[in-house]
């Protein structure tokens, strides 16, 4: 919003959808610059580890954090995520990457990915079938996890993952059976209305006749004395 154009009146934003949670499996050190670049992004981070010395509160504040015991990822059976949820597989050393990947498909997850390159993929592939996964569920991971534009370092590994989780939630957000799901009010009307050439300012009716992002528009409808707005798309 262009704040000069509304003098006087102050703006809050709102998500319309609700927040994604992402599960990072390995407290390694791209997780922790994921973890940071996620959170600020509107996810929702948990990461997942069993060595104390790397998930800590110092590494990853302000998260959910989970402290398996035994020395290895056994205790991630206990849990489970969500069909809406993300995961991420970052392992250090990539030795739990197997098992975190079959817990990922297993669980349906919406979208699973992980570290990797082709001699890699063919030995976590065997591994990932034995753990109960199908060969639809392998397929369905992303390998290697992130856009790829040569990043090499933590920080920039994390930037390419990141620009991927938030590409699958806007697909997710907005694809045609979301769109159904959340189908506008209004949408006869919508069509009535009688478009300007420039901008007017819509008077607030406490609803809104789109149901994804809301801004003003070009159009205002009024019926009686009520105004509604919308995004104008």
């Amino acid at each position: 919003m262009h704040n000069e154009q509304f003098d006087g009146l102050i703006w809050q934003a709102t998500p319309l959808f609700e927040a994604k949670r992402v599960w990072l499996l390995g407290a390694s050190d791209i997780a922790c610059e994921v973890a940071k670049l996620a959170t600020h992004l509107g996810f929702l981070v948990t990461v997942a580890d069993y060595d104390p010395v790397f998930l800590n509160e110092e590494r990853f504040p302000g998260v959910q954090r989970i402290l398996f015991d035994g020395g290895n990822f056994d205790d991630l059976q206990k849990y489970a995520a969500d069909s809406a949820d993300y995961v991420c597989v970052l392992t250090r050393g990539h030795m739990y990457d197997p098992q975190s990947c079959a817990w990922g498909v297993v669980c349906n997850a919406h979208y699973v990915g992980m570290m990797g390159c082709k001699g890699k993929n063919e030995t976590v592939h065997d591994l990932v079938i034995g753990l109960g996964a199908t060969e639809e569920g392998w397929a369905r991971i992303k390998r290697p996890v992130g856009l790829k534009f040569g990043a090499k370092t933590p920080a920039e590994l994390a930037v390419s993952i990141v620009a991927e989780l938030i590409d699958v939630r806007h697909k997710e957000n907005y694809s045609d059976a979301a769109r159904a799901a959340r189908k506008p009010f209004g949408l006869s009307v919508l069509s009535k209305a009688k478009k300007t050439t420039t901008p007017r300012t819509c008077e607030y009716a406490g609803r809104f006749l789109c149901g994804d992002k809301v801004a003003f528009a070009r159009t205002s409808i009024r019926k009686r004395t009520a105004t509604g707005r919308f995004c104008g798309r």
